[in-house]
């Protein structure tokens, strides 16, 4: 089921670039969403949310929640200078949770990407899990945009060949620390490689699967927002 403003509206008539440490978030056979002095109805507000979110900017759109008044976004406050937050917890891998995304060592930071304009976006599609590297990669990005994953692998081929990072930064007009860095391999290194990670499809897909989940498994809560 692909996940949309429907979908979640159905269901709920039916029945729901940072750093951060080791979450609290667990996700019990990718369906139930647990977090540490949630209950059930901020568990199904959550889910609310997002139903909000869609109608109110869309898919493609930064979910920025400052200044947002809205009754479907309770709960969420933007206090904190660079996270969204939640009943008083980092809302961030909560909302990577909820799209099956969670915790690994080897990708232990949430990155926020660099489409992405607001540190209080709820949008899912705008983090995932990473490195530094990705962080690195992904403020490169804002603030040199013509920077990509072909251009950077360009760089490292010219480079390789023996093209000095001076004459690329002069040919392609990039800053030279930003070519000397992508040639030695001090940043982006495998931040090409998260297909898995912000895959939209598969993101929106995951979404709709988990809130529907939610609301099953607290149908008494879920009536409230019938």
């Amino acid at each position: 089921m692909v996940f949309g403003c429907s979908t979640i509206a159905i269901a709920m008539k039916g029945m729901y670039a940072y750093e951060y440490t080791y979450p609290l978030l667990c996700m019990k056979n990718n369906d139930a969403f647990l977090y540490k002095n949630l209950t059930a109805y901020d568990q199904i507000l959550f889910v609310r949310a997002f139903q909000t979110a869609l109608e109110h900017f869309g898919k493609e759109s930064c979910w920025c929640l400052t200044k947002m008044n809205n009754a479907g976004f309770k709960g969420f406050t933007t206090s904190k200078k660079t996270k969204l937050m939640y009943k008083g917890h980092d809302a961030r891998p909560l909302i990577l949770g909820m799209t099956g995304r969670n915790y690994s060592e080897e990708n232990p930071i949430i990155v926020k990407r660099s489409e992405c304009k607001s540190q209080y976006c709820l949008n899912p599609a705008h983090y995932y899990w990473g490195t530094r590297k990705d962080v690195a990669y992904e403020n490169a990005k804002t603030s040199e945009k013509s920077i990509d994953i072909d251009l950077i692998t360009k760089l490292r081929t010219e480079s390789s060949s023996g093209v000095s990072s001076r004459k690329l930064s002069k040919h392609y007009r990039l800053p030279y620390h930003s070519v000397r860095r992508i040639c030695s391999g001090e940043t982006y290194e495998n931040a090409e490689d998260k297909e898995d990670q912000y895959n939209e499809e598969k993101i929106w897909a995951n979404l709709s699967d988990v809130c529907i989940n939610l609301m099953r498994a607290h149908p008494n809560e879920a009536k409230n927002f019938r």
